[in-house]
């Protein structure tokens, strides 16, 4: 019986790249992608294990047989729209979305019947963040008797050199308005537009973070029935840190986009390192109790690769009905960790 065949759509990309590493060894990897050169040069490091095809995702008249054989896909874009998705369905194909845009998941979600009556599984807030995030928060939450209120802190490495994809949506995002759940209420919040100080641990000490639109906060109010959450970012030079919260008004310009693409990939200021804390606020034994877990890794995309990778091991020996899930609605953390050999680290901070 041949390796599993897996379709990473976005394979040759930062994260996608990782992604087809990792699994290499144990499945049949398909690098797709509009540029054929990036995804042809990516098979030949791999090897006899993988194969490369053009795919844009995009346009309505790609070719179908490229699902032929293929149990998964592992989308490494955020969609434009559901069409690919659609395809994919009715060729019961199994999906992993790795986005951390509410806008793509919500849109998403309005294939659920179709998911569910074509007996697959589409699988979200999958990787770094969302996804080890929603797990953190799933079991902070379960130390306590009543939870009242959870934040989630995100310390990513300014030294890690991130794809082009990743810095773009990093600025479009810097001036965003979105929702949060306030003590059971939707309240609008504004990228950047807040911010507080929060301990990393580690020797890491005191950072000032600011709020940021990652789909967690806006997913787990519903699967872990939480009525206040709130996601904050930084970036583990302070300097860096300072730079994005100045120039965030500009940074939908184009030569201010530029130089922050630049100073992105050509100045080394930081580390590889990440850490992410989530700290909740509630009572035990008629106590009020604040209990904080991390997790701690090298390299942002590869994280979320690791995690990405853990998840497929995971779904061949998990038994879950045909739907639509976010991680922390089948999965623990213990699981996924279990499968890194200690590659990504948990912690307790009492």
């Amino acid at each position: 019986m041949g390796k599993i065949k897996v379709l990473i759509v976005g394979g040759y990309g930062s994260v996608g790249r990782n992604i087809a590493k990792s699994l290499v060894s144990k499945y049949h990897v398909i690098i797709a992608g509009r540029n054929i050169n990036k995804a042809k040069a990516l098979k030949d490091e791999l090897g006899r294990n993988a194969e490369a095809i053009e795919l844009d995702v995009t346009k309505k008249d790609y070719d179908k047989s490229i699902f032929k054989y293929v149990k998964y896909v592992i989308m490494c874009l955020d969609l434009v729209d559901n069409t690919f998705l659609e395809t994919c369905i009715k060729n019961k194909i199994n999906y992993i979305d790795i986005t951390a845009s509410y806008e793509v998941m919500k849109r998403l979600y309005t294939l659920k019947d179709k998911v569910i009556e074509n007996k697959v599984n589409l699988i979200l807030s999958v990787g770094l963040a969302p996804g080890l995030t929603n797990l953190l928060v799933k079991k902070v939450k379960s130390y306590f008797d009543q939870i009242k209120r959870m934040d989630i802190y995100i310390m990513l490495g300014s030294g890690e050199k991130h794809g082009k994809a990743a810095i773009l949506y990093m600025l479009d995002n810097m001036t965003k308005k979105y929702f949060i759940r306030e003590n059971g209420k939707n309240l609008e919040v504004k990228s950047f537009g807040e911010k507080k100080n929060t301990i990393f641990p580690n020797r890491i000490g005191k950072r000032k973070v600011y709020r940021y639109p990652i789909s967690d906060q806006m997913t787990l109010p519903f699967t872990q029935n939480l009525g206040s959450i709130s996601t904050w970012v930084c970036l583990d030079s302070k300097i860096m840190t300072k730079l994005l919260s100045l120039i965030k008004p500009f940074t939908k310009l184009t030569k201010i986009r530029k130089f922050l693409y630049l100073v992105f990939n050509l100045i080394n200021i930081g580390s590889e390192a990440y850490y992410v804390k989530v700290e909740g606020k509630g009572l035990k034994n008629d106590d009020e109790k604040t209990i904080s877990l991390y997790i701690h890794g090298n390299t942002q995309s590869k994280g979320t690769a690791q995690v990405t990778t853990a998840v497929l091991d995971l779904l061949q020996d998990t038994k879950i009905d045909p739907g639509i899930y976010h991680l922390d609605q089948f999965l623990e953390i213990e699981k996924i960790l279990d499968k890194l050999n200690g590659e990504i680290i948990l912690g307790k901070i009492v």
